[in-house]
């Protein structure tokens, strides 16, 4: 839990049962669901159904795949999410509960593989009790869940400096293939501003954000030419790298 506190602040967990009002894997989560989905309706009439499942679908996935990924990563064990608790109020989920439990190393691709299998199960129920609220696309919804993956590998390449770009691609595979989400997402290489190749998260589905009237398109979003996202990104860097 140390590790993934200290890779997204608000990803704070603690060991226990789920409390009231948690989304809770394997119940019927459709009035929480219901709940988020109202308050985006509520800030953001314009954005419409698309938006809001989406962003939705988004919060509900977020840190099981943090979990998952800084659990085989950093910690060399598969968690389990067998009523692991997810907190959610005022159109956020952040915060967990997981139950007791022991931690089994074993190989990667082993714990890549019990992992992926946690977060299927966990998902495609949520996907569901979505689905029976809110108009959403599953396909967009299994790329934006593919894109989750890879941005979480970035960042972990990124806070430990390790793999590198040649291993990283491999892992992304191989989560991918695990997950049976193999195309819906990919990483490419791009030239660093100071030199170099640094990757970057080629996606395969857009957030709809930009449907927001503070929205936009991302720097990474599918609908900008790859030559304008690549830009994009390189400015970012050597904007970022002027501040370090």
């Amino acid at each position: 839990m140390a590790h993934t506190a200290g890779l997204v602040p608000a990803l704070q967990g603690r060991i226990g049962r789920p409390r009231s009002g948690d989304i809770v894997t394997g119940a019927d989560n459709s009035r929480v669901i219901a709940s988020l989905l109202e308050h985006l309706r509520h800030h953001y009439p314009e954005a419409g159904h698309h938006y809001w499942s989406v962003r939705c679908w988004g919060l509900l996935i977020w840190q099981p795949v943090v979990l998952g990924l800084a659990a085989v990563h950093l910690g060399g064990c598969a968690l389990r999410f067998t009523n692991l608790g997810q907190q959610a109020g005022d159109g956020i989920v952040a915060g967990y509960s997981l139950p007791d439990q022991p931690l089994q190393p074993g190989s990667e691709s082993r714990l890549i593989a019990q992992a992926a299998y946690e977060i299927r199960s966990l998902g495609d129920p949520l996907l569901e009790q979505l689905a029976g609220l809110v108009r959403i696309n599953p396909v967009l919804a299994r790329r934006l869940l593919a894109d989750r993956v890879l941005a979480t590998l970035l960042h972990l390449q990124a806070e430990s400096q390790q793999p590198d770009n040649d291993a990283l691609h491999d892992l992304a595979r191989c989560w991918l293939t695990a997950l049976d989400l193999d195309g819906a997402s990919d990483l490419m290489s791009i030239d660093r501003p100071g030199g170099g190749q640094r990757l970057a998260l080629d996606r395969k589905g857009c957030c709809q954000h930009y449907r927001r009237l503070d929205g936009g398109l991302c720097s990474t979003c599918p609908r900008l030419a790859r030559a304008e996202r690549i830009e994009r990104l390189q400015l970012e860097w050597s904007d970022h790298a002027g501040t370090e």
